[in-house]
């Protein structure tokens, strides 16, 4: 089954071009089809990757790589896509969930909110799991300690989310206070939104078992209720976990044993795009990829990268002022 290397030119929202290479193997995907309760066992994962871009794809791979390198076995991967082809690399490692247009637009709900698609793919998980503990992972995270103490504290009913921001109150920027005045000493589906009530980063979710289900059921009502508050779309979802999590347990944060790149997705996209060449070039079949992932060093690059927004706004206001020179093989300048 041989590897394909897909190379894509990407401009970020800074304007900077860069060109993301991708390995992927394409042998003909599996078809989901019945229960997925005849695939789960201990604890499942589960991420959702959707569109035409690479990078989403491969970073997911490298997640998806190292949970299978530390992670014991007795646990399932489950991956929702409108790609399935992107993940051949694990053959039957992994479960495929292939999800369309249609389907995901039922997701979106009356007020077509993107965010909304993370809770109800959740929700369908966990209807046709047996009452075991879900993991929600976003593309641009990895593991990096022991799985099983992570495992361990949803064992023990507690639930997770990556890390926690601060409390609403408190927080500065503007959509958050705005999110803070309009739900500020009021109720949603029973949630008291006071002082105390924070905001945790949701790009690990983790639902106990026993409670799974009332738990997503609930945090679907506060996120259609807070929709209806014309909240920033983007934050609803992460809010509604936030708040409804700590009421079924003492919320844990993953950060202990999950990384979160999202705010230095340059390096690490570089890093991991090496990291996928090397396993071409070196032509390592899947037992040596593993190992390759068991010795990588994840301390090299840093997790997190704050950018000014004053830097942001001058690096694009040079970009723009004294452009590169583009020429194409016929030796014509880029117009």
């Amino acid at each position: 089954m041989p590897f394909h290397l897909v190379g894509v030119i990407d401009e970020d929202e800074d304007g900077n071009i860069t060109f993301k290479v991708s390995l992927y193997r394409f042998p003909k995907a599996e078809n989901f089809s019945g229960s997925l309760n005849q695939q789960m066992a201990d604890m499942n994962l589960l991420y959702l990757t959707f569109g035409d871009s690479p990078a989403v794809h491969w970073q997911a791979c490298f997640s998806i790589l190292s949970f299978l390198a530390r992670a014991p076995r007795g646990n399932a991967i489950v991956v929702m896509t409108d790609c399935p082809a992107a993940y051949a690399l694990f053959e039957k490692r992994i479960k495929i969930i292939t999800v369309d247009e249609p389907q995901l637009r039922a997701w979106r709900g009356s007020t077509d909110n993107f965010f909304r698609v993370k809770i109800k793919a959740l929700e369908a998980c966990i209807a046709q799991s047996s009452g075991e503990a879900w993991l929600y992972l976003d593309s641009d995270t990895f593991l990096f300690k022991d799985f099983q103490s992570l495992q361990h504290t949803l064992e023990r009913g507690c639930p997770l989310l990556h890390l926690r921001e601060g409390r609403l109150s408190d927080l500065k920027s503007k959509s958050i206070r705005q999110m803070w005045s309009r739900t500020k000493n009021r109720h949603f589906d029973g949630i008291h939104f006071g002082r105390e009530a924070a905001m945790w980063n949701a790009g690990v979710v983790g639902i106990p078992g026993p409670d799974a289900a009332e738990v997503i059921a609930k945090v679907l009502r506060v996120c259609d209720n807070l929709c209806r508050e014309k909240i920033r779309p983007r934050l609803v979802e992460q809010l509604s976990f936030s708040v409804v999590l700590p009421a079924f347990g003492e919320l844990w944060a993953a950060e202990e044993w999950v990384a979160h790149y999202w705010s230095n997705k340059a390096e690490w996209g570089r890093e991991i795009a090496a990291f996928f060449v090397g396993c071409f070039l070196e032509k390592l079949d899947f037992r040596d990829v593993l190992e390759k992932m068991r010795t990588f060093d994840f301390q090299k690059i840093p997790v997190q990268r704050k950018v000014r927004k004053t830097k942001r706004r001058l690096w694009a206001w040079a970009e723009k002022l004294f452009p590169d020179q583009i020429y194409r093989l016929d030796g014509c300048p880029k117009v």
